[in-house]
């Protein structure tokens, strides 16, 4: 025996079950959720530093065509330049949103391609980091001498120190300090 359902919307649609076939109308209907690269983005932090040490953020949201954010996507980056240390991106999350980072010790403008289901490409500029060392000299003695020729000399004792303090590459702290010794002078004294 054979039953067959007819059930009207409004007045312009019409859907026929036989059978067993189970439909529920009420049902939304499936979406395309695939990633969409005109609806799909990728930033990276601006005024990075090739320091080796600061990251520059990548930050990618991967959306449906419809606007909606898909979860779970994984994307590799790949980066231009040299000297370049990348951290590998987090698949996306509820939002849509991967991040990466990239760290560099060569200032130089790079382009970051994150490659998964979809392609994307964006731009940062690496910039040298500013000199960080400063100096002041203290005289913590100073006389004038005559030596057994009759010359005057004007000798003085001192330390240098350096008030910064620096990380290499690596990132362990340096910090520079130095003693200097005696420094003898001819000029005439005051």
């Amino acid at each position: 025996m054979q039953r067959n359902l007819v059930l009207i919307f409004g007045s312009s649609l019409v859907l026929t079950a036989c059978g067993q076939a189970s439909f529920d109308p009420f049902r939304p209907m499936a979406t395309d959720m695939s990633p969409s690269p005109s609806m799909s983005s990728m930033e990276i932090s601006p005024d990075n530093i090739a320091d080796g040490i600061t990251p520059a953020t990548v930050t990618i949201k991967i959306q449906t065509s419809n606007g909606q954010p898909l979860a779970g996507t994984k994307m590799n980056l790949e980066v231009t330049g040299s000297n370049n240390v990348i951290v590998p991106c987090t698949a996306t999350d509820a939002n849509g949103i991967a991040r990466c980072r990239i760290y560099s010790t060569k200032s130089e403008s790079k382009t970051a391609r994150a490659v998964g289901p979809i392609h994307l490409t964006a731009e940062t500029m690496f910039k040298a980091p500013r000199p960080s060392r400063s100096a002041v000299a203290f005289v913590s003695a100073g006389s004038v001498e005559t030596l057994p020729t009759g010359q005057k000399i004007k000798v003085t004792a001192g330390i240098m120190e350096s008030d910064s303090a620096t990380r290499d590459v690596n990132g362990t702290l340096r910090v520079h300090s130095s003693i200097l010794g005696s420094i003898v002078s001819d000029e005439e004294p005051l």
